[in-house]
């Protein structure tokens, strides 16, 4: 096996590998995580470390000539797919406070003019290695070869206006867009909704959900749970509208102790909910099931030399990357999750070397494995994604 997978020294705090697998999860409480230092950057596009370099929730790291590795000249790249979070956007009119300015001109959500720019560069950066340094893609877009999808949320189809710009400028593409959406995902899925309730039913989620900071910012804020429900239960919602405004280089009307607290516990959210809970795997198989047996199936003709096609590219949301993450950790073998940033990227590329077709997969540009493809096949096959999935189609 080529590559094997990356080790203690993998660079990005968000996302470790196991060094062998099957290690147990020990389940880290939120009281636990709160006793760390906030991991990464949570402010605009540019980290002082290098945003191709570190977590940075305004701006994921991603493929780029900086950082990417190719692989040993014995393999052939033969097919690429790509899925990613969208790019900065003003926070959802869901997720608003009493004290929030809306702007006449603008919509909740929309990408801002900072996601624009960097959804312009993450296209750039993708043509730079796939078309400049790896010879891949063509240089006139082929429609037959090259595909782009978004999802049925219109500020994927704004990322994608100012990505393509980065990639293709000189061609009008219209990217697929379907009424069922298994990208978002928006499919109705009883299993899913049930599972999740599971995961926020525990006694850890209890403990999280009715830690001090929730009353403490409802008091600043002049909110309840009966008008503001969505404050309350889960801290997604202080976490989504205080990032946009960093993201944004927005004033915030917190301390940087509340801050830092709502960022470590979204963190939290996330990585208990798509790694450490026992319903994790089951919960991505319900939620990203349908999109990952696509994906199979893209690789398999691939192989079979059935579809002219050698690139995808999938616009999605942090819901996506995380239903995905959880699909797959047990195969990637990731040891914490932070929630997934403004592009936060997974790349599926596939090489042949002789016969045989080999899979890695790099998650905000550092690969987390390189394996026979068949055994990605088997995993699936193993936790019965087929049948599982269907449930939710």
């Amino acid at each position: 096996m080529l590559g094997g997978s990356i080790s203690a020294l993998f660079a990005l705090a968000s996302m470790v590998n196991a060094a062998a697998s099957g290690d147990h999860v020990d389940i880290v409480s939120a009281e636990q995580y709160l006793q760390k230092p906030l991991s990464g950057f949570h402010h605009g596009s540019q980290s002082p470390l290098g945003v191709s370099e570190t977590y940075n929730y305004c701006n994921m790291p991603r493929v780029n000539n900086v950082t990417y590795t190719k692989v040993s000249a014995d393999y052939e790249l033969v097919y690429v797919e790509l899925i990613h979070r969208h790019h900065k956007r003003t926070a959802y009119a869901s997720n608003m406070l009493p004290g929030d300015i809306k702007e006449t001109y603008m919509r909740y959500p929309q990408i801002t003019t900072g996601g624009k720019t960097d959804s312009f560069n993450h296209g750039r950066d993708l043509f730079a290695v796939y078309h400049d340094t790896l010879g891949f893609l063509p240089t006139e877009y082929d429609a037959s070869k090259v595909q782009y999808r978004v999802t049925n949320n219109n500020i994927t189809t704004q990322v994608f206006d100012s990505l393509i710009k980065g990639m293709y400028p000189s061609f009008n593409i219209t990217p697929e867009l379907r009424a069922n959406d298994n990208l978002e995902p928006n499919l109705k899925c009883k299993q899913a909704d049930n599972l999740k309730t599971k995961i926020r039913s525990t006694d850890i989620w209890y403990q999280e959900s009715n830690m001090t900071i929730y009353n403490e910012l409802a008091k600043q804020d002049g909110i309840n749970s009966t008008g503001y429900s969505g404050f309350f239960g889960s801290i997604d919602h202080f976490f989504d509208n205080l990032s946009s405004k960093t993201c944004a280089g927005d004033v915030l009307n917190v301390t940087d102790a509340q801050f830092n607290t709502v960022m470590k516990l979204g963190h939290w959210e996330y990585d208990y909910t798509f790694r450490q809970s026992p319903n994790a795997t089951e919960y991505g198989i319900y939620r990203f099931g349908n999109w990952t047996l696509e994906l199979a199936s893209h690789l398999q003709a691939s192989i079979d030399g059935t579809s002219p096609i050698i690139y995808k590219h999938n616009i999605a949301h942090d819901g996506s990357i995380s239903a995905l993450t959880a699909l797959i950790k047990d195969f990637t073998e990731i040891k914490s999750f932070q929630w997934p940033g403004m592009g936060a990227e997974y790349v599926f590329e596939l090489y042949k070397k002789g016969n045989d077709h080999y899979l890695r997969i790099l998650y905000a540009s550092r690969e987390l494995v390189f394996v026979d493809v068949d055994e990605f096949f088997e995993y699936l096959n193993h936790l019965n994604v087929g049948d599982i999935s269907t449930q939710c189609s």
